[in-house]
C-alpha cells in the first residue's frame, strides 16, 4: 500500500482547491451578495464551508446555488444570524432553514455558490468571511 501523495490524475473528485475564501465588506444597513463562480471548463464538487456575520447587528443570511441564472437549491434559507456568528454548511441541525445537499455536490461550469446578507439596520459594518471547500476537475 502506497503512503505517498495521491496521484491527482486518478483521484475521482479532482484536485482540492483551497483558495475560495474571501473577506466580504458589510456596510451600514446595506444588503450584500457575494457569488463564487465555477470557472469555464471546470467542474466542482462542493463539500461545505462557512459564512460569518461580522457586523454588530443581526442579519438574515442565505446561501444558495444557481446555474448562473436560476436558483437550483437553497443551502440555507433566509434565517437570522446573530452579530459576530459563524455558520457552517452543510449543517446537520434539523431545521427547515438548513437544507441538506449531497456531499460532495457536483457544480457545473458557470454555476455559483451565492452568499447573501440582508440589511440589518443601523450598524458598524465589518468584514464577513465566506469559504467554499471544493475539489475541481476538468469538465
Amino acid at each position: 500500500m502506497s503512503t505517498g501523495p495521491i496521484d491527482q490524475r486518478s483521484y475521482m473528485a479532482g484536485v482540492l482547491v483551497t483558495n475560495y475564501n474571501a473577506a466580504v465588506a458589510l456596510a451600514n444597513n446595506t444588503a450584500k451578495t457575494q457569488a463564487v463562480t465555477v470557472p469555464a471548463g471546470k467542474r466542482w464538487f462542493l463539500f461545505g464551508g462557512i459564512m460569518s456575520n461580522a457586523d454588530n447587528v443581526e442579519r438574515a443570511t442565505q446561501i444558495y446555488i444557481t446555474d448562473g441564472t436560476n436558483t437550483v437549491m437553497y443551502i440555507r434559507q433566509a434565517t437570522a444570524q446573530a452579530a459576530g456568528a459563524i455558520i457552517a454548511y452543510p449543517n446537520t441541525v434539523a431545521l427547515a432553514t438548513n437544507w441538506q445537499f449531497p456531499v460532495p455536490m457536483p457544480l457545473s461550469a458557470g454555476w455559483t455558490i451565492t452568499f447573501y446578507w440582508a440589511a440589518g439596520g443601523a450598524s458598524a459594518g465589518g468584514n464577513a468571511t465566506i469559504s467554499a471547500v471544493v475539489s475541481q476537475m476538468d469538465a
